[in-house]
């Protein structure tokens, strides 16, 4: 009977170990699958990546979704994901029901629905991410990935090697000029490029070493052709942070990217460094020349907050800024912060930022997400925007559960202590007196 009973044992150590390693592999397709479909869009290049994209994406999502309704039938859910998609359904129904009279200007319904479902999902697979060892997957994923989509725009002529290296661009403005650089673009091969840089300085074999740091410098170099100023320095900023914070391989990465940024001023002080796209478009901003409309609009977000203090107190809902000025929904004050204030008031951001900073604190340490997050959120700070930020929105919220538990955990934990020493209460006719005061004592047993 001993041995029965413990062959059943075994039996279901080993049924729920299979079931574990099932749930990992659905959690690590599920987030490859949505970073590819939230990204796979920055890689607009030309005609073919046009027409491929589309499809891409379709399919990334649906397998995203698959993922997430298998990981939800097994009845799994962490406190972190409920506590984050509460605060985004939170934010989402109130900005919405303060943009009401927006809806009619804009196609505003159709996109946040939109929104709130791609973020929920990315919401849902960021907070899980710790568990499933994610951290160590996505990025050698994300890297193939990022290698197959350059082949592609290779072999479709979606890039001119030739001195200046650029892309081809097929895209075209609502002015009618033709594209000479791409936000996207350098976010896209900026962001694996932050995957092979974190795959080489986690990496402990010496070959695998070699070839994610051939990636990272290959995805660096076509950022930089993607020609994006902001884009750009952000992914500078967090490489330099990923490299001074790992070591021995972080330094050794800073000293490789200086020597290289020295042998290539070497190599071109002969040739037209201004017509290099990335180095031209930072000349304009130091002659002063152009900050795009940015600064414009940022003016304007800002003026619009002292001309109703209802908007900076409470909150106007969303895209009201477009509709105050009569913009498309393409001019929104392509800064997160701003926009935010805009849609949901002053009081409301506090209470978001106290809880994102009390949950970005509560990680302890950076891992990959902690980086990617830095890397989107400092984008939106330039252009993004609430409804179409899905990536940067997501870790926004998961950051925010985070904090929301901690604080509840802690109110908690203070109040158990409190119940735990309440019995010794203060009792003036059963204690001692010493001098003025009361001693605290044991209540008497009866």
């Amino acid at each position: 009977m001993k041995r029965a009973s413990g062959a059943a044992n075994g039996t279901k150590v080993v049924s729920t170990g299979q079931r574990e390693n099932v749930r990992k592999l659905i959690i690590r397709v599920g987030t490859f699958s949505y970073f590819v479909g939230v990204t796979i869009g920055f890689a607009s290049v030309n005609e073919a990546s046009l027409v491929a994209i589309p499809y891409v994406r379709s399919v990334a999502l649906s397998l995203a979704a698959l993922c997430s309704f298998f990981y939800l039938l097994s009845g799994f859910a962490r406190p972190t994901t409920i506590a984050a998609l509460a605060i985004a359904i939170s934010t989402y129904s109130y900005g919405l029901l303060l943009g009401l009279d927006n809806l009619e200007h804009f196609a505003l319904a159709g996109m946040l629905f939109q929104s709130i479902v791609v973020v929920s999902f990315g919401t849902l697979y960021v907070s899980i991410s710790d568990r499933y060892g994610v951290q160590e997957s996505l990025p050698k994923y994300y890297a193939v990935f990022a290698f197959l989509c350059l082949a592609f725009l290779v072999m479709t002529n979606g890039v001119n090697f030739n001195f200046p290296p650029s892309f081809q661009f097929s895209l075209f403005a609502e002015s009618g000029s033709a594209f000479t650089y791409s936000q996207g673009v350098s976010a896209f091969f900026g962001l694996a490029a932050i995957c092979s840089l974190w795959n080489f300085l986690n990496a402990s074999l010496r070959r695998a070493k070699v070839i994610h740091l051939i990636f990272f410098l290959c995805f660096l170099l076509f950022s930089l052709v993607g020609g994006a100023r902001g884009e750009v320095f952000f992914l500078v900023v967090v490489v330099l942070m990923m490299s001074a914070r790992n070591g021995a391989a972080g330094r050794r990465a800073i000293s490789l990217l200086a020597v290289l940024a020295i042998g290539l001023l070497l190599v071109m002080d002969g040739l037209a460094l201004g017509e290099v796209t990335i180095v031209k478009r930072f000349f304009e901003i130091f002659s002063g020349q152009t900050l795009g409309y940015r600064d414009v609009l940022f003016s304007q977000a800002a003026s619009l907050l002292t001309e109703e203090p209802g908007c900076l107190f409470i909150g106007c809902g969303y895209a009201h800024f477009q509709a105050h000025y009569g913009y498309s929904y393409g001019f929104y004050p392509h800064n997160l912060l701003l926009e935010a204030v805009i849609t949901w008031g002053i009081f409301n951001m506090v209470i978001l930022s106290l809880l994102f900073s009390v949950g970005l604190k509560g990680v302890g340490r950076f891992g990959l997400l902690e980086y990617l997050a830095l890397f989107f959120l400092l984008i939106g700070m330039k252009s993004g925007d609430l409804i179409g930020s899905w990536l940067a929105m997501s870790f926004f919220y998961y950051y925010c559960g985070i904090g929301l538990l901690r604080i509840v955990r802690v109110y908690r934990a203070r109040s158990k202590v409190e119940g735990k020493y309440n019995k010794y209460r203060v009792e003036p006719s059963n204690s001692v007196r010493l001098g003025a005061r009361d001693v605290v004592t044991a209540p008497r047993r009866s």
